[in-house]
């Protein structure tokens, strides 16, 4: 099914024993869907099924344009998004 969201493969999955949903995602495309775009399309459609939405993770590095407009409050993560910024990373070696 197509979520409408350009640039994003996403895929639900049902964690029955945690009564959860848990939806992955990639972006491959950034620079048509950023990360707070995504979470917050998620985060509306949760709501208006009735649920809420948890928690989220990034998990590896983003690109810092990846990250525009992203927050750890905004996102619901548990580690601020500065400290994944690929660009970052790398300058450090």
């Amino acid at each position: 099914m197509n979520g409408g969201l350009p640039g994003v493969k996403a895929l639900g999955i049902l964690l029955a024993s945690r009564c959860l949903a848990q939806v992955s995602m990639n972006l491959t495309d950034i620079e048509a869907t950023t990360i707070a775009e995504a979470f917050a399309y998620v985060s509306k459609e949760a709501d208006r099924r009735g649920v809420r939405v948890a928690e989220s993770e990034i998990v590896g590095l983003a690109p810092r344009a990846a990250l525009r407009g992203a927050t750890t409050e905004g996102l619901l993560l548990t580690r601020d998004p500065a400290e994944i910024v690929l660009e970052e990373r790398i300058e450090a070696g």
